[in-house]
Parts: structure tokens; sequence; C-alpha cells
């Protein structure tokens, strides 16, 4: 009976030291994507990446999945396939690459841009305050801000109650013409301002419409 307790006392002991081993060789580390914890294909996708008792300066960022750029803690990740992305996190001893963990994501399709001009998307908006723009621009919700579309061309109506006093006045670029600048400065209160066939291009340079934008002006 003591041998036998001897030998489990042996084998509890050889569990705690292997358990005590993993997990003094185990070390925290943290991978976000900072927009909605997701990655989408064909813009920058901003990381952060912490690890603990590691120098930021320290850090090396992979990925199975295109390409990552910056350094100390502050990351972009670029793909332009969809799937899954895997970033592998080393840390630097001595010259020397040690794997401390990985994150996978899943990368999800964009969705369509939103067409903006000004502050918004559309509704209502005080009339100096759209003659003052000197752009339309398309944009993702809830994604960064940094990642926006040069808008290839739209059309501009205005219409004052049953009278339409501009018809599909055509812009090409997202910069407002000489012509789309004069309607905007005549525009009065109750005025509906319309601004259409809005055609952008996305990741594979196809071009794409996009919902257009309605002001009522206030």
């Amino acid at each position: 009976m003591k041998q036998k307790f001897t030998a489990m006392k042996k084998v509890a002991l050889s569990c705690f030291c292997i358990l005590t081993l993993f997990f003094s060789r185990a070390q925290v580390f943290s991978v976000a994507a900072d927009e909605s914890n997701l990655i989408y294909p064909g813009i920058d996708n901003p990381l952060t990446i912490a690890v603990e008792n590691v120098s930021a300066k320290d850090i090396i960022v992979k990925t199975d999945n295109g390409t990552i750029s910056g350094k100390e803690g502050k990351y972009t990740i670029h793909t332009d396939r969809a799937g899954t992305a895997t970033v592998y996190i080393f840390k630097n001893i001595n010259g020397k690459l040690k794997e401390i963990g990985t994150k996978k994501f899943r990368i999800l399709a964009l969705p369509k841009p939103v067409a903006k001009v000004g502050p918004s998307s559309g509704g209502g908006i005080p009339g100096p305050v759209l003659a003052a723009q000197q752009l339309i621009r398309a944009e993702y919700e809830n994604i960064n801000p940094a990642n926006w579309h040069l808008i290839d061309s739209f059309t501009l109506s205005i219409s004052r109650g049953d009278t339409t006093l501009y018809d599909a006045v055509k812009n090409i670029g997202n910069r407002f013409n000489e012509s789309i600048i004069s309607a905007l400065k005549y525009i009065q209160k109750n005025d509906v301002v319309v601004f259409n066939n809005i055609f952008v291009k996305n990741m594979y340079g196809e071009e794409i419409k996009v919902t257009p934008v309605v002001f009522n002006i206030l």
C-alpha cells in the first residue's frame, strides 16, 4: 500500500510539474482589429497588438494572407482575397524569432459604400451648409474612415415644388464643377436636391452605382 501511495505521489508531482511548466511558458497576448474586430479585403485594416512583458519594439508580426505594416503595437493589415487571415506574433530575442501565438480573422466582403456630401448622406440640411460644400465622397459605414473612394461621376437635380430647376447636371470626378457650384448657390428652403447616378470603382476596378443622396433644404 505504501509503495502504491508513493507511486501515486510521483505521478501527481509529475503532472503538477508539467502543468507548471506549460503555464510558465505561456505568454498573454492580444490582437484586435480596431474596426468592429473584422477584416475586409482591399482596404487597410488597423490592428492593435500587445504582448505581456514584451517591449512593443521587439514584437514581429506576419500574416499568411496579404501584408502587415506598422510598428510598436499599431499595425495595418491589407489583403486582397476573401477567406481567413492568420496573424502570427513573434518576439525578437537577440536576433532570433520566437513565436508567441496566432490569431485568425475572417475576411468579410465589403459592403457597398455610402455617398456623402458634407456631414451626411441625406435628409434635412441648411442651404448655406450644402452650398458651401466642394465635393461628394463615398465611404464605408463603421469602417476606418481613411478608406474612402473617389467618385467617377454623378448628376445633380434640384426641384422646387412641382418645378425642376436643374435636371441631371453631370459632374465628372468627386469635386464639384462650376455648374454644380453655381446651381447650389440658388437653393432655397424646401427645395429638394438629389445627387444621383453616383458611380465609384470597387477594389477590383469594377464600376458600381451607389444609393442617391437626397437633401431637403431647411
